[in-house]
């Protein structure tokens, strides 16, 4: 009798413990509770401009810290991010790419050097003389972004997808010599990059392709005798000193920095995290374009100090420039025919939006 009892006693405890081990397995209790285990989310950042630029500065110091505060609070989740920021695993022409490939998780990239990849995005080059103020620029990206599903689902295509839509500063021309009007122009040459190049068309300046590594030299030496260029550039590569005269033309403030993420990782992200990192980013956006805008004060205060004369250029001068360059924006629109993608459809609301913001020089302009 007393060993029945001692086996069945035995038996019972060994049953018990054999459950109690499920349970610890299955990360369940018998009264029904579950206990969720903490998850460890990583992730690696790049750009190919170093953290002085805005965009990549206040992801760091505020889209990173913010995200990984927000998803701890609400889930007990730890955020880790890997940073490689100034080309260290991607230079400025490969941070699609890498975005697209993996090699990256979150890219900062920049729209001019992807004119194929990002067509849609570049729309801002394809309408010279547009918004000044990088937030308004920057409200006005957004704007599109959210009314024309292709702006998104033509990069979802590459695997990425967009978190945030970034404006820069407002682009002037900086020469050796004053001007005034287009006919003082005539036979300069100018520099430009690639994507706006075609808005010295009918000027009667003479266009000169380069990038800002070289630009200082070019103008030094008479390779250039001025840069379109954005206050920004101007200041932090010097070229107030080559050219010290710069000319407020306003092409405008445009949308050409972008955040996104690798379309793969986003999408093995729990619902809740992706939700809390479009909330970020939402507002990581209109910071880094208020930065801009308050860098652009300060870039011509502290040019002005060091020699810089800033040329006020007349309405009537700007307006006439426009008149030139009608076959910008049409011309993209016709290539965007062409590859099915809907740049027509962009271009026209963007024009209509900044021509409710009454900007006149959208007038020359013909879709």
């Amino acid at each position: 009798m007393e060993r029945n009892i001692t086996t069945l006693f035995a038996a019972r405890v060994g049953r018990a413990g054999l459950l109690a081990g499920l349970a610890v397995a299955l990360g369940v209790s018998f009264g029904g509770a579950q206990t969720a285990k903490a998850e460890t989310y990583t992730f690696r950042a790049g750009a190919g401009h170093p953290a002085v630029l805005a965009y990549v500065a206040k992801f760091k110091s505020y889209f990173i810290p913010e995200f990984t505060k927000r998803v701890k609070a609400a889930t007990g989740d730890t955020v880790k991010v890997t940073q490689h920021y100034g080309g260290s695993v991607a230079k400025l022409p490969e941070v699609f790419d890498a975005v697209e490939s993996g090699l990256l998780d979150f890219g900062l990239l920049s729209v001019p050097f992807e004119p194929r990849n990002l067509f849609l995005a570049n729309f801002g080059y394809k309408v010279p003389f547009g918004p000044e103020d990088p937030v308004r620029a920057g409200e006005i990206a957004r704007q599109i972004y959210n009314a024309v599903p292709e702006m998104n689902t033509s990069l979802e295509s590459k695997n990425n997808v967009v978190l945030a839509v970034l404006t820069a500063s407002n682009y002037q021309i900086a020469t050796k010599k004053p001007w005034k009007t287009l006919a003082d122009l005539k036979g300069r040459k100018i520099q430009a990059a690639g994507p706006n190049l075609s808005w010295l068309n009918g000027t009667g300046a003479v266009p000169v392709q380069g990038g800002l590594a070289g630009a200082y030299n070019n103008l030094q030496t008479g390779v250039s005798e001025g840069i379109l260029m954005h206050y920004q550039g101007i200041k932090s590569f010097k070229l107030y000193e080559p050219a010290p005269y710069i000319a407020s033309i306003d092409f405008g403030a445009l949308p050409i920095n972008m955040l996104t993420i690798n379309k793969k990782k986003y999408n093995a992200l729990p619902e809740k995290v992706r939700k809390i990192m479009h909330e970020v980013a939402a507002i990581y956006e209109p910071q880094v374009n208020k930065a801009n805008a308050e860098a652009d004060k300060t870039a011509i205060e502290e040019m002005k100090k060091k020699g810089a004369k800033i040329l006020k250029i007349s309405d009537d001068v700007k307006k006439q420039w426009a008149n030139h360059l009608t076959k910008v924006p049409n011309d993209a629109a016709d290539e965007g025919d062409k590859l099915g993608l809907p740049m027509r459809k962009v271009l026209k609301l963007y024009i209509d939006i900044l021509k409710k913001d009454g900007n006149e020089k959208m007038d020359a302009y013909k879709l």
